[in-house]
C-alpha cells in the first residue's frame, strides 16, 4: 500500500503538505496542489482510514439506528443519510433495533467502541442512559420524534401540520 510519505517524496513536499492537499485544507500553492494530485494519481494513493482513525481517535462511520427498515419514513431517512454520508466520505452502519431498548443499547456500545463520528436515531428519544452508553464525545441526533429533553432532534410539528392544506 502506498503511504502518504511515498506521495510526499514523489511530489517533493512534506507529508503534512500532502495531508493538507488530500483533506482540502489551505496552506499551499496551486503548483504544489497540482504536484501532489499528480503524485496521488500516479501512485494510486488511497487514504488510510485506519491510520486517520488512530490519529483522530474517530472513524468515518455514522451509526443509523431504526426500529424498522421497511417503514416508509425510516427508508427515506436512510436513503438520504447514506447519500449525504457517502458524498462526504463517511460509511453508514445500519442497525435495526425493533422496539427493544436492549438492542439500542447494544448498538450504542458497539458504535462507541468503533469511535463512530456520530449517531442518528430514527423514532427514538435520546435519554440520559443513551447519552451515557454512547459517551460524551459522539454527536447524536433523534429524527422523526419530538425530543423534549433538549437533545438535538428533527421532527414534524404534527399539530401544525394538521392545519396545512393538502
Amino acid at each position: 500500500m502506498v503511504s502518504i510519505r511515498d506521495v510526499a517524496k514523489h511530489a517533493g513536499v512534506s507529508p503534512a503538505t500532502v495531508s493538507r492537499v488530500v483533506n482540502g485544507l489551505v496552506g499551499y500553492s496551486d503548483e504544489t496542489r497540482e504536484r501532489v494530485e499528480t503524485a496521488v494519481q500516479s501512485l494510486s494513493y488511497e487514504t488510510d482510514h485506519l491510520a486517520r482513525a488512530l490519529k483522530t481517535r474517530q472513524t468515518s462511520v455514522i451509526g443509523l439506528l431504526a426500529p424498522m427498515v421497511s417503514d416508509d419514513l425510516a427508508s427515506q431517512v436512510m436513503q438520504c443519510v447514506e447519500k449525504e454520508a457517502q458524498e462526504r466520505g463517511y460509511a453508514v452502519m445500519l442497525g435495526r433495533t425493533g422496539a427493544k431498548s436492549a438492542y439500542i443499547a447494544g448498538y450504542l456500545r458497539t458504535l462507541r467502541t468503533y469511535r463512530a463520528a456520530g449517531v442518528i436515531l430514527i423514532s427514538a428519544v435520546i435519554t440520559p442512559e443513551t447519552r451515557q452508553l454512547l459517551g460524551p464525545r459522539v454527536p447524536i441526533i433523534s429524527v422523526a420524534i419530538s425530543d423534549k429533553s433538549g437533545s438535538p432532534s428533527v421532527a414534524i410539528n404534527d399539530e401544525q401540520a394538521a392545519y396545512v392544506p393538502a
